[in-house]
């Protein structure tokens, strides 16, 4: 598994299968919570603008020009998009368009691969899990 990601870039145009961002889950509390813990452990570039952050975990506000920087190992990333995004449809293809990654990202090995660090983030905002479509 490579543990590089790609520094931020410029978004992709958008097309009719554009999985631009996450499904809404959270509330912008909730999302600025998370986003204030990756800043503050180092996972998530400070740069990182909270309604970029967001537009790719809601869906709300408008459309970033550029990716989020993940800057620690696509295992971490992985581990962090499984345990708060479990369910998600498409969740490995819009892991790596928010990030920026390469196409041959194997994130679903990298998620296998890990173990969780994120339970202090649990603690402070816990995983919605979706509930099942009928």
């Amino acid at each position: 598994v490579d543990n590089t990601t790609e520094p931020a870039q410029d978004c992709p145009k958008p097309n009719r299968h554009d999985h631009s961002h996450f499904e809404n889950r959270y509330t912008d509390d909730q999302l600025m919570e998370i986003l204030s813990y990756l800043k503050n452990m180092e996972y998530i570039e400070q740069a990182t603008q909270p309604e970029d952050f967001i537009f790719y975990f809601s869906g709300r506000g408008d459309r970033p020009t550029k990716t989020l920087g993940w800057i620690q190992s696509q295992i971490l990333l992985a581990n962090f998009i499984g345990k708060y995004f479990q369910g998600e449809l498409h969740i490995w293809v819009k892991t790596r368009k928010i990030f920026g990654l390469k196409k041959g990202s194997n994130l679903a090995t990298a998620y296998q691969q890990g173990r969780c660090e994120f339970d202090s983030l649990v603690n402070i905002v816990p995983p919605i899990t979706p509930k099942k479509r009928l």
